[in-house]
């Protein structure tokens, strides 16, 4: 039979159609991920664009969704309102969205001063919601958080699944990064230095705590900090550090590089007791 070279030719366009349909529908949602900026000079009344930036993370998260990114121009930041509170803490920034990266511009550095938050309770910069999952850090300096007469404030108090990559943590009155419930999620080549508490809280201000689930530490350093430099005691998952140093933890707590599992008097102990793991570690001059 002879063939229509009309037909043959519809076939084909049909065929090429239907094809690019299914891949469109195969591609991942991250394809359509979409980026937002925040900057110190942004206002939350803008779109979120790079000409047009916001203000503040808190608004930039009420917009994202997961796959989306955040990027944080260079700059300080020191503007905030409490996103949110419990019966102890005052969240500034509560992070609820899983699946969202929050990252320095490319070659800006964009800094967090805390200074002016109020202590009426604990404070956390930033806290990840338990049921929060894959939200990743990147880039950026958190200073400045205080504490009043509470036991402890937190840099980062995470409580959900949450990644950090070289974020840094200094000149605070709080923990840098702290893994609680079932904080659980990674830290790489992230530092926490001079970190001192102020009464209660001398002896509670670690660099780095993972007190909850599996916590992964690579190339993280932590000096003169107030009390540990690295902290897992009373952990249910284990914790992994890897080519990370502790110095000079002498200000008035424990004092330890590194404090390696172990269970406090009234906390539960875990079943089954996980095994942690320190190699290519250094810790030097503390106590």
């Amino acid at each position: 039979m002879k063939k229509n070279p009309s037909l043959e030719s519809a076939s084909r366009g049909l065929r090429t159609a239907l094809g690019a349909l299914a891949l469109l529908i195969l591609l991942p949602v991250s394809s359509f991920a979409t980026t937002f900026y925040v900057s110190s000079s942004g206002s939350d009344s803008n779109a979120g664009t790079q000409a047009s930036p916001f203000l503040s993370i808190t608004k930039a998260q009420s917009v994202a969704s997961s796959g989306d990114t955040v990027l944080l121009r260079g700059g300080t930041y020191s503007s905030f309102t409490i996103a949110g509170s419990d019966s102890n803490y005052n969240f500034v920034h509560d992070i609820t969205k899983s699946g969202i990266t929050y990252a320095a511009f490319t070659g800006e550095i964009p800094i967090f001063n805390f200074s002016s938050i109020t202590t009426a309770k604990r404070v956390a910069a930033f806290h990840i919601a338990s049921g929060v999952s894959n939200v990743t850090f990147r880039g950026f300096q958190v200073t400045g958080v205080p504490v009043g007469t509470q036991k402890q404030s937190e840099c980062f108090r995470i409580q959900g699944n949450a990644h950090f990559d070289r974020v840094t943590c200094h000149d605070n009155a709080a923990n840098g990064f702290y893994f609680t419930s079932n904080g659980s999620g990674s830290c790489t080549n992230c530092d926490s230095y001079n970190n001192i508490g102020v009464g209660t809280s001398l002896g509670n201000t670690d660099g780095f705590g993972a007190h909850a689930g599996p916590v992964t530490f690579t190339g993280c350093r932590s000096w003169n900090n107030s009390d540990d430099g690295f902290d897992c005691i009373s952990s249910s998952g284990q914790v992994v550090f890897d080519h990370c140093w502790a110095y000079d933890m002498r200000n008035g707590g424990d004092s330890n590089g590194f404090k390696v599992g172990g269970y406090g008097l009234t906390g539960p102990v875990a079943n089954p007791m996980p095994s942690h793991i320190v190699r290519f570690c250094l810790s030097a001059d503390n106590g």
